[in-house]
């Protein structure tokens, strides 16, 4: 395969930009500078949707259910890594990783509420 230069409204004096297959990629000066893939798949997975869902049902408990102290997010963070981590380690294939990761977020999660419960009003 050969590269060819391509029309785009991403051309600027400082390089142009070159296609190779179905990757793109950005030249300065005989430069490959960034390679990005012109891929747009939506989230197709069981592991990104079930990601995503436990992250928005974490970021509902921080909101109310706790009582939004900083220490309640820092150690919530922890259960958004470790979703983030479960999610790459199921999309290769790692699936009983991926589910250690997924319960020890939850479980995290779970912990945290706990130990930060909201005032009650």
């Amino acid at each position: 395969m050969r590269f060819q230069s391509i029309d785009s409204p991403f051309r600027n004096p400082l390089g142009v930009i070159v296609q190779f297959g179905n990757q793109f990629m950005v030249c300065y000066d005989g430069v490959d500078a960034k390679i990005f893939s012109d891929r747009t798949e939506a989230m197709s997975t069981l592991y990104d949707i079930g990601a995503v869902a436990l992250f928005a049902c974490v970021v509902a408990a921080f909101v109310f259910l706790t009582d939004r102290q900083a220490q309640a997010l820092l150690r919530l963070l922890l259960t958004g890594l470790a979703l983030a981590a479960a999610n790459q380690l199921g999309n290769h294939g790692l699936h009983v990783l991926a589910a250690a990761f997924l319960v020890a977020g939850m479980v995290n999660a779970v912990i945290t509420v706990r130990a930060f419960p909201a005032a009650e009003k």
